[in-house]
């Protein structure tokens, strides 16, 4: 232990495994006595690192119990990488229970509580008090961990956070560059394919022209698989620049190009190529379902119209509310009473609580089209998009303890994968892990929305403290920029399960054999001016 004090001491100190027990020692010693921030956070960061190195599963869990003991000890911007630590630490664990592809369920704990954590740092009042390099590796691993669970869409804004803050982040370029090869992979239309394909080489291009240590991040052998990917797209794709990405007109009035423009550069549009960019050739949602066995009739068909149809209307509906004016013809004469308390009203609002309300219900209408497709036979009133993917008894009541369905546990289908992923980010009363910290004040949102009394106000509300007749006992209370964010975050989350269904689908249908001639049942666009 004296070797052990002398060598921490030192500077420059690294952790080693055999000094694991020694650290945790030391950190449970430390919390005992009067705070000192740095060293605390160093000794629960070395911690992990010495028994990841170790491979010591006992003190990595641990380690992970402490999280939110340490964090609460430190000031903000240390707290910020305490979570980020505890959340290697679920890595390391994960690593210890998956050594292959044959070991990966559906369902991993430590993956959700990885996420979890990696969001809990990156949504820390600290985070933006860490350096860009800081920044960025923790944005890079969180990506890393979506891609784990299929969610390519959702990585690739994580990846191009992290550069953001570093440019010349090398694993965030090659990890990038993976993810765009994976998502191209896995779509049914060539084009798309051959685009994403092509971005992904240049990224992979960009990340192997930095090479090791320009970033101080990126190693030898990250470099190597880079490489080794980069090559097999080069003999796949050509790359003649971008300029027919462009070639697209935005629409023909002014107003049109502004909303069309709006949807590129918020990356709502269902269209893979939007993941791609804010390009011109993006501008449609001309995602439909894949080919699929024509005995379903029109019925998913009619379903995924449906889906489409309401999505479009909640985005609309959030950059009206975005763009609204002052003195909507229908506020005036509203007669509402002024109560000082700085509560915002009018038409504008309205029109975004429409549309988190709206892309928040339709996670429930897709497990319904999940039940119906999978055939799962779970009764119509107990189709949930959190429990879809659970065992449960004729009745629909989840079984206990709570297993993840036959049919979806050892899945290789990895946007089905994704779209389960998803549902962990939604908050529900019969299951409360989550991979989301905010998750429950989402729901709570959407809960208020619905059937209480949600309160938009601006910034000047928080300023002193509200009492007596002043206080309003019922309401939940947010600012506009805040609703107007959870409203974006809930599209893009309704936005990327719309694309992974599709795939999943598309996945699907692939692993079929049919025999003997296939005919087909052509399908055509339904023309623009019969919309009403």
């Amino acid at each position: 232990m004296d070797d052990f004090a002398s060598r921490f001491s030192q500077q420059g100190y690294e952790p080693h495994a055999d000094d694991r027990a020694h650290l945790l020692k030391a950190l449970i010693e430390q919390l005992g006595s009067p705070s000192d921030a740095p060293r605390l956070r160093r000794l629960y960061d070395s911690v992990i690192d010495a028994a990841g190195d170790g491979a010591d599963e006992g003190i990595l869990r641990h380690a992970t119990q402490l999280a939110d003991l340490v964090a609460s000890r430190v000031e903000p911007e240390n707290g910020c990488l305490v979570y980020y630590s505890c959340s290697n630490a679920w890595a390391e664990l994960r690593k210890l229970e998956v050594q292959s592809w044959e070991d990966d369920t559906l369902d991993h704990p430590a993956l959700l509580k990885q996420l979890y954590f990696l969001r809990a740092s990156v949504q820390h009042s600290g985070f933006k008090e860490l350096a860009p390099m800081l920044r960025s590796r923790i944005h890079c691993n969180l990506g890393n961990a979506l891609r784990a669970c299929g969610r390519w869409i959702e990585a690739l804004r994580e990846w191009r956070n992290a550069l953001e803050d570093n440019p010349i982040l090398g694993m965030a370029l090659g990890n990038l560059g993976i993810g765009l090869a994976q998502y191209g992979s896995a779509l049914y239309d060539p084009n798309h394919t051959y685009w994403l394909l092509v971005h992904a080489q240049r990224k992979l291009a960009s990340a192997i022209e930095g090479g090791v240590g320009r970033d101080g991040a990126t190693y030898p052998e990250a470099i190597e698989f880079f490489k080794r990917h980069h090559d097999r797209l080069v003999e796949s794709v050509d790359d003649d620049g971008n300029a027919e990405l462009f070639e697209h007109s935005l629409g023909s009035s002014k107003e049109e190009r502004r909303y069309r423009r709006w949807c590129l550069e918020e990356q709502l549009f269902l269209n893979p190529m939007n993941d791609l960019g804010a390009f011109p050739a993006a501008a449609q949602d001309v995602l439909t379902l894949p080919g699929h066995d024509a005995k379903a009739g029109i019925t998913y068909l009619g379903f995924y119209n449906q889906l489409k149809q309401e999505y479009g209307f909640a985005r609309h509906c959030l950059y009206l509310g975005d763009h609204a004016k002052a003195g909507h013809v229908a506020d005036r004469g509203m007669s509402l009473a002024f109560n000082c308390d700085y509560a915002l009203y009018g038409m504008g609002l309205e029109q975004i609580k429409t549309a988190y309300r709206s892309a928040y219900s339709l996670l429930d209408k897709l497990a319904y089209f999940i039940n119906a497709y999978w055939k799962l036979g779970i009764p119509e009133k107990a189709v949930g998009f959190r429990t879809v993917w659970l065992k449960s008894d004729r009745n629909g009541r989840l079984l206990q303890p709570r297993v993840v369905r036959d049919e979806f546990i050892s899945t290789r289908n990895l946007p089905l994968r994704a779209l389960y992923w998803v549902s962990q980010d939604i908050y529900s009363k019969e299951l409360k892990d989550v991979a989301r910290p905010d998750a429950q004040a989402l729901d709570e949102l959407r809960n208020h929305l619905e059937h209480k009394y949600a309160k938009i106000v601006d910034s000047c509300h928080w300023i002193g403290e509200h009492s007596g007749l002043w206080s309003d006992h019922l309401a939940f209370v947010l600012d506009r920029d805040d609703l107007y964010a959870k409203s974006l975050l809930m599209l893009k989350l309704s936005r990327a399960a719309l694309i992974y269904l599709c795939l999943a689908m598309h996945f699907e249908e692939s692993q079929h054999q049919t025999e003997g001639p296939v005919g087909e049942l052509p399908v055509e666009d339904y023309p623009d001016d019969l919309k009403t």
